[in-house]
């Protein structure tokens, strides 16, 4: 290598000057190059003596780049100026370079030096720790904003259970802003021995119950306790709605069961007494002229009405109030001995009961008074007798409540096949326990059982009366 004056270097300072990977390029004063080495010349992409023929003041891509004013002020201030930039060199080539200016002394001259290094992996390294610092500072802030967003209270506590920092949420479920929290106690307590949720005076005032999780963790170096609190507030109070409503439920069911065992009980109850009433009506009847007789019955017919007030009192259980029925006594009708006396024409009278007993012991009673009966254990058993019947029937006496089809269906389809039969109904249930028989009671065409045989033959003429 050449120097471009007479400026006199030693062999072996321009020996290792010139193997340098690192770039030198000595200036004037005035501009003109006297110097550089191989190195400079390859970083920017040129041959040396291109380089060595440069003015540095008249180099575009140092105006362009801010060089020349780095230049000017290390040759001002005589004090070293560092640059490092991506630029395109005067000789096209694309270099990311540290440059170092600065001045020496040569004898009586003052010239300006230029050392220079590529610093390609040196910018990508910064790039990349700009580009991870700046990720870093974006999740932090994301973070940040999930945390503070969140709708459960969290703190962090230190080993003396001091707050060190609590989200927005935290104020709101604890009462004060998140800022006065910090380094104050807090300690978790459970509302009870079994209960692990923990009571919360929110800022508004209202109570409610949180449900805590913790974690270890560490804070700012420290060993610390990460607490989160959910508010459940609606949820137990979903919770003990639920558990009421259950209850209740509990408790509805325990009284309908009850209302079903006490409606079948009085149900068969009322068949019973209503046989054993109709037999001792009939004894009555049959011993008219028994004075012995006649002195003994009342009695039986009292010990049969407090047997009916004790099937009352059975239907009535579980029941707020009492049901007002009409139970026609047959003590009133057994003291007459009256016999009710059938019109000359018997009507005939279809009777449906599944109580065996109870159905013979009416058809008995109502044959004596001059009525032809069909009888029938069921409904369907009820329709068949009627198809098998030449003649005609005035009127349906049937049970309510039977196995398969009930008296009120079995009405219906009678009276598809035989138009303007009458119908009476009678049960053993009470009017509250089926919504039917309600409505039946309030058209007059309802018997509760039990009743007197003189009282269900007056009501049987009066239906035929009715038509």
């Amino acid at each position: 290598m050449k120097p471009a004056s007479n400026i006199d270097l030693s062999p072996l300072l321009e020996a290792v000057l010139g193997a340098s990977p690192f770039g030198f390029i000595v200036y004037r004063l005035e501009g003109p190059c006297i110097w550089a080495n191989h190195a400079a010349a390859r970083l920017v992409g040129a041959e040396l003596q291109q380089v060595l023929e440069q003015d540095f003041r008249s180099i575009a891509s140092w105006q362009r780049t801010g060089l020349l004013e780095a230049a000017e002020q290390a040759l001002a201030t005589d004090q070293a100026v560092r640059r490092q930039l991506s630029f395109t060199s005067t000789f096209g080539k694309q270099a990311q370079l540290e440059i170092d200016f600065g001045t020496i002394q040569l004898g009586e001259q003052r010239l300006l030096l230029l050392a220079t290094s590529e610093i390609t992996d040196l910018m990508a390294a910064n790039l990349e720790r700009e580009s991870a610092q700046t990720a870093l500072a974006r999740s932090q802030a994301e973070f940040r904003a999930i945390v503070e967003a969140h709708p459960d209270a969290i703190l962090v506590l230190d080993e003396q259970q001091r707050v060190r920092f609590a989200n927005p949420q935290a104020g709101v479920m604890l009462g004060h802003a998140g800022h006065r929290l910090l380094g104050k106690p807090y300690a978790l307590a459970a509302r009870s021995p079994t209960c692990t949720d923990v009571d919360i005076t929110r800022a508004d005032g209202t109570r409610g119950c949180a449900e805590p999780r913790t974690a270890s963790t560490h804070w700012k170096g420290l060993p610390a306790r990460l607490v989160t609190l959910h508010d459940i507030t609606e949820l137990r109070r979903t919770e003990e709605d639920l558990r009421q409503s259950e209850q209740a439920l509990a408790e509805r069911r325990q009284r309908l069961a009850v209302d079903r065992l006490a409606g079948s009980v009085a149900h068969n109850l009322n068949n019973q007494l209503m046989v054993l009433r109709g037999h001792i009506e009939m004894l009555e009847e049959d011993l008219a002229d028994d004075v012995q007789a006649q002195r003994r019955l009342p009695v039986l017919f009292d010990a049969l009405d407090r047997l009916q007030q004790l099937g009352r009192g059975v239907m009535d259980l579980g029941r707020p109030q009492p049901e007002i029925r009409e139970t026609p006594a047959g003590s009133s009708d057994a003291s007459t001995g009256a016999q009710v006396v059938g019109p000359p024409v018997a009507p005939t009278i279809l009777l449906a009961e599944d109580e065996d007993q109870l159905r013979v012991m009416v058809a008995e009673a109502l044959t004596a008074r001059g009525f032809q009966v069909l009888e029938a254990a069921h409904g369907a058993a009820a329709l068949a007798l009627s198809r098998e019947h030449d003649g005609s029937i005035d009127l349906l006496l049937t049970d309510v409540v039977m196995p398969g089809m009930d008296g009120v269906e079995l009405y219906e389809a009678l009276i598809q096949e035989r138009p303007g039969v009458g119908v009476l109904y009678m049960s053993g249930y009470a009017e509250s326990d089926y919504a039917q028989l309600h409505a039946l009671a309030a058209q007059g065409r309802y018997l509760q059982k039990p009743f007197s045989i003189h009282y269900l033959a007056g009501k049987v003429e009066q239906a035929l009366a009715d038509g």
